[in-house]
């Protein structure tokens, strides 16, 4: 971690690092097909999770929370599993990914940041599982920013039509900054990340888990359901 940064990446001094260095840049693009692994609608409906109990409470939060019929977008995506849940939940799925994805699954919407600055548009809904504790540590990379992860947050208030929601799941337990593969929220830095928005509800969360240790490991990702408390 660059000495400069380091004040910003632990809250000035406040966030623990733990060693954990990652390199998952991949030459070339992404290809997704209706063959790939993680386009499985079949699995979906029996309501099986690729991600632990992650999925479960993702599951249970688009049923209390129907995205039918509704826009969602997904940034930043390695595999299309969360694609195809939105899809088979009947949702209009757009994806936004800086790396070139060639997609040739039937309504799924795949751009770069610059296709979609082009033409912008709003959604109904956004959806981003375990990605956002990565943004700005260069694991995939993106460039080096400590308030990366705060900035992703900002980015989906502006992709969101007015009522919309977001469903956020990040690691939860004791605050750590694992460098360079993640960050774990806790009682000083999800609260900053949750800034602005209001909580409609949250699966598979506890109150007890952002005291959980040990540090810079965590048990499950739970799934929040936010929508933007004030405009930007």
């Amino acid at each position: 971690m660059p000495l400069s940064l380091k004040h910003g990446y632990t809250m000035g001094g406040e966030v623990p690092v733990v060693q954990c260095y990652l390199n998952d840049i991949k030459a070339g693009g992404l290809k997704w097909t209706p063959a790939s692994l993680w386009w499985n609608p079949g699995k979906i409906r029996r309501k099986v999770g690729y991600y632990g109990k992650t999925d479960l409470a993702l599951y249970d939060a688009l049923d209390h929370y129907p995205v039918r019929g509704k826009q969602l977008v997904i940034v930043g995506s390695e595999t299309p599993w969360y694609e195809c849940i939105a899809a088979e939940y009947g949702a209009a799925v757009m994806t936004i990914e800086y790396r070139k994805v060639v997609c040739t699954i039937p309504g799924l919407e795949v751009v770069t940041p610059e296709q979609f600055a082009a033409h912008p548009r709003r959604f109904d809904a956004a959806l981003s599982i375990s990605a956002i504790e990565h943004d700005g540590l260069g694991r995939y990379g993106d460039a080096l920013d400590p308030d990366g992860d705060i900035r992703a947050m900002a980015d989906f208030k502006r992709l969101l039509k007015d009522g919309g929601i977001l469903f956020l799941s990040v690691p939860v337990g004791l605050d750590a900054l694992v460098w360079n593969a993640h960050r774990v929220y806790g009682r000083k830095r999800l609260p900053r990340l949750l800034e602005g928005w209001r909580i409609l509800a949250a699966y598979d969360f506890h109150d007890a888990m952002l005291d959980k240790g040990p540090l810079g490991s965590f048990d499950n990702q739970p799934v929040f359901v936010l929508t933007p408390a004030l405009r930007y």
